[in-house]
């Protein structure tokens, strides 16, 4: 008797057991697939303010900032080691829910890091806004013609030191010099990694970007360096026939 109690005791906790084990093994296939299937981004920070750079310049915008970066700039101002994962639904409804506070004038910037090494494509097309904007290093091209297009400006900023040669630099902008939404922002200053006047010259002059795209920006990060780069940068400006963009939320105490 006591050894077919036993014996059915032992088989309820080994079915049991199995149940329990199957369900758990369940559980950890239905998870993994989940996330293979539901993108996720890593968001910096997600915030309001005024455009304070670039041809937006002075417009208000929902700025979605990505962590991750393909390269390591001194001066760089986003902080990597901090950041959430968000999947696309989860980003759409926090950037609708913003834009849902502003004006129909709102444009949604996606910066970074860098921003393409994530695919935007599915929340871009969910975005309550007609005006979304990207800013990039560049470096990663997408041939996905139809996605560039999604972006009202496409603003790449030119790390001097990640193009060092002639036939770097003309490789580099002849990826992107036809896009009729593309516009290049330069730094302007003395510092190893700004540009120079005869520097922005020789990309009009041998790589042939057209001066109604440059965008050339005084280099600081406090009011007094603006102070200094600005009226440089404005004549260097007015010499080349490029545009000149300020640094608004410098000038003003924002973010």
């Amino acid at each position: 008797m006591h050894v077919f109690f036993g014996f059915i005791f032992g088989f309820m906790v080994y079915h049991r057991t199995s149940m329990v084990y199957i369900c758990f093994y369940k559980s950890f296939i239905y998870t993994e697939f989940k996330s293979m299937i539901m993108s996720e981004i890593p968001i910096n920070e997600i915030f309001y303010s005024i455009q304070g750079e670039g041809p937006a310049m002075g417009q208000p915008v929902i700025f979605v900032r990505s962590s991750g970066c393909n390269l390591h700039c001194s001066n760089c101002d986003t902080n990597h080691s901090r950041h959430e994962m968000m999947t696309n639904d989860r980003l759409i409804f926090r950037i609708n829910e913003m834009l849902s506070r502003q004006n129909d004038n709102c444009r949604v910037v996606i910066t970074g890091g860098e921003p393409f090494l994530h695919d935007w494509k599915e929340v871009m097309t969910c975005i309550n806004t007609r005006y979304i904007d990207i800013e990039t290093n560049g470096l990663i091209k997408n041939n996905d013609s139809e996605y560039l297009e999604m972006f009202r400006y496409l603003v790449i900023s030119p790390k001097k030191d990640s193009i060092p040669s002639p036939q770097d630099r003309r490789d580099y902008f002849s990826n992107w010099k036809d896009l009729d939404n593309v516009h290049f922002k330069f730094v302007i200053g003395t510092q190893p990694w700004m540009y120079l006047q005869s520097e922005i010259k020789e990309c009009i002059e041998l790589y042939e970007l057209p001066a109604n795209k440059i965008w050339l920006m005084p280099g600081g990060a406090e009011r007094h360096q603006l102070d200094i780069s600005g009226p440089m940068t404005w004549k260097i400006a007015m010499r080349l026939g490029t545009n000149y963009c300020d640094r608004l939320h410098i000038r003003n105490k924002g973010k």
